[in-house]
């Protein structure tokens, strides 16, 4: 890549493209400067302003990740990007009510802008699915119902939009899949288990190898509540595998089952992950914090 941007320096791709390798050498100021460089190459592409938020919040650069965040926002389609990675700012700084609050404000803000409706249901959707996520990892109860149900007419609204019989399903088997996360975090354990049971009913027509995640994710929350880690264990194994979150969680459900070794192995492959995601920053600092006191 240094060759390329050697080759065409006037490239703003070329330098986001330099900056996401020594991202992934973990050299972040690195790859800070590629992004910065590519932003003042091309001020209208909002991946370079998004992609050195990126760098700056793993760097700990919270105000200057808010202000790249806000720039590419600036120069998105309709004005709506990266409300979801400026949230992740507020989890990386240890507040996630901040967070929370920021991302319900950002759905109201969306709402009230006159673009397409679909663009508006989009990140709606997507600020609400990132509430009930930080909600479930706190163990918000009453915060988590409230947006469950903020989450419903939303979601049959893209399945609605989505137009096919496919999609409709999926949306039905998301909401399942949320209902049977509230209701054991609520400790209401068997009604959870027959919404997760729904999940895998809703979706037996699709073909689709992957379908059943939320299913086991589910299943593997509901056996981890109720201490049963064994059979946590049974359905976190099918889960993604390169899904961050996911991995957490298998590294949590091991340590519980006394699989110590294997729970610090994985804790280790994702302290650095790099990639911007809601379950990254949730879990980022808990991680961090817990091989350095094992250290």
């Amino acid at each position: 890549m240094a060759k390329v941007v050697e080759k065409i320096p006037g490239s703003s791709r070329a330098q986001i493209d330099l900056g996401d390798c020594y991202r992934a050498q973990n050299d972040l100021e690195k790859a800070l400067a590629s992004y910065v460089k590519a932003g003042e190459l091309d001020p209208e592409d909002q991946v370079a302003f998004s992609k050195a938020g990126h760098a700056n919040s793993f760097l700990g650069n919270f105000d200057a990740a808010r202000k790249n965040f806000q720039d590419s926002r600036a120069v998105s389609e309709f004005g709506i990007g990266s409300y979801d990675f400026e949230a992740f700012t507020y989890l990386y700084e240890g507040d996630h009510k901040k967070a929370l609050s920021f991302l319900q404000d950002a759905a109201k803000t969306v709402g009230g802008m006159d673009i397409p409706e679909s663009n508006k249901t989009g990140v709606k959707m997507n600020c609400t699915f990132n509430c009930a996520l930080i909600a479930m990892h706190h163990g918000d109860t009453e915060h988590l119902k409230e947006v469950v149900e903020m989450m419903r007419p939303l979601s049959a609204q893209i399945g609605k939009d989505l137009g096919s019989n496919a999609a409709r399903l999926n949306q039905k088997a998301n909401m399942h899949y949320w209902d049977a996360i509230a209701s054991a975090s609520e400790g209401n354990f068997e009604e959870a288990v027959v919404k997760a049971e729904m999940i895998k009913t809703t979706l037996e027509s699709i073909n689709d190898p992957n379908k059943l995640r939320r299913y086991h994710r589910a299943h593997a929350f509901v056996n981890y509540k109720q201490e049963n880690y064994e059979k946590a264990l049974e359905h976190a194994s099918e889960l993604n595998q390169d899904n961050v979150y996911d991995r957490y969680w298998m590294a949590r459900i091991n340590k519980m089952a006394g699989n110590k070794d294997i729970a610090m192995d994985i804790f280790k492959e994702i302290a650095d992950n790099n990639f911007n995601s809601v379950g990254y920053a949730l879990i980022r600092n808990e991680v961090k914090e817990m091989l350095e006191a094992a250290e």
